[in-house]
């Protein structure tokens, strides 16, 4: 954690790495033993300065509250179990009366699914009925098996033209 040492003086950084080094090893047990451990040039300024002080003094102090913590609590027993094992049951049937709205929605689905697999079918059915037939009568018979005439080439234009004029 080296963020709160960038507003801090060289000798106050120094310290702060020493600090930093030695606690991470955790061989030393009290601010004391931290100091007569300390290079010469880090002890002096520890010696003058209140801050780096205060700071090992809080860093020692902190890591004896978390070695001397809580330690595990021993096992309650059954009856303890039991309690919690009726508090589960308790909320289980809890849940059963008050259902989510979302357990709904997978039966909801399958319904969706259904009308609609119906209505396509239906909306299909109507629209191949409603096409209409083709009628074919006598007459356009008729007119289909007749040739169709060819348009004129120019050729035959003023052929037709020259055989008006005198």
């Amino acid at each position: 954690m080296k963020y709160w040492r960038w507003n801090l003086p060289v000798d106050c950084r120094l310290a702060g790495e020493h600090i930093e080094k030695v606690t991470s090893a955790g061989t030393l047990r009290s601010p004391g033993e931290w100091i007569a451990a300390a290079p010469s040039e880090v002890r002096g300024h520890v010696a003058g300065c209140e801050a780096c002080r205060t700071r090992i003094e809080e860093l020692f102090a902190a890591r004896l509250l978390l070695q001397n913590g809580r330690s595990a609590a021993a096992d309650p027993g059954p009856a303890f179990t039991a309690a919690v094992m009726r508090a589960i049951a308790e909320r289980e049937s809890l849940g059963d009366k008050t259902p989510s709205p979302w357990f709904a929605v997978p039966r909801m689905a399958a319904r969706v699914a259904l009308v609609s697999a119906v209505a396509l079918l239906l909306a299909s059915t109507w629209a191949y009925e409603r096409r209409t037939p083709i009628e074919v009568t006598s007459a356009s018979a008729d007119a289909l098996l007749e040739p169709t005439p060819q348009p004129a080439t120019q050729d035959e234009v003023l052929l037709s033209l020259a055989g008006r004029e005198p």
